[in-house]
């Protein structure tokens, strides 16, 4: 696991080397991984990156997975996952809907969701072209506050999916 501080309040990343596959085909369905603090900032901008526009550095990695750099006087922090989707609204109903995600902000084309401030924040952005998952794929999982929800998603996913 690979991050900027404990898995409750910190996104952390799981790398995971398949030694049969040589090269993976990267999809389009990742959009990027969002990092504010100062320090990384001043790095970035000393090497190859371009504006995003949000006034972030944009930076790929030799793979092609993008990171957005902001700017915060803070130790480097993994503010959100940015993932496209073909779907907005069933994408919305499925995180928001199903698994009770609060809606941070709303946009036409976009939504950031979150379980908490102190949570990486998830945000889906309505792709414009078809969605290509490509053979570079991963999961996702957040830290969900509370002992007792898990069960509660479990058992509405469940009714979602058709069975009891």
């Amino acid at each position: 696991m690979i991050g900027y501080g404990p898995e409750d309040n910190h996104f952390v990343i799981e790398l995971t080397y398949n030694y049969p596959i040589h090269k993976y085909e990267l999809g389009n369905d990742y959009r990027a991984i969002v990092i504010d603090s100062d320090e990384l900032f001043e790095k970035i901008s000393k090497i190859e990156h371009r504006e995003s526009g949000c006034g972030r550095l944009a930076v790929k990695d030799p793979d092609g997975h993008e990171f957005k750099i902001g700017k915060a006087a803070q130790k480097p922090k993994v503010m959100r996952v940015q993932v496209n989707v073909a779907d907005l609204a069933k994408s919305k109903n499925y995180w928001h809907g199903l698994l009770k995600m609060p809606i941070v902000e709303e946009k036409e084309s976009r939504i950031r969701l979150s379980y908490g401030e102190d949570q990486c924040e998830w945000e889906i952005v309505k792709s414009k072209e078809p969605i290509n998952r490509g053979t570079a794929f991963g999961r996702i999982a957040f830290s969900y506050p509370g002992d007792k929800r898990g069960g509660q998603i479990e058992a509405r996913q469940k009714v979602q999916n058709g069975r009891r």
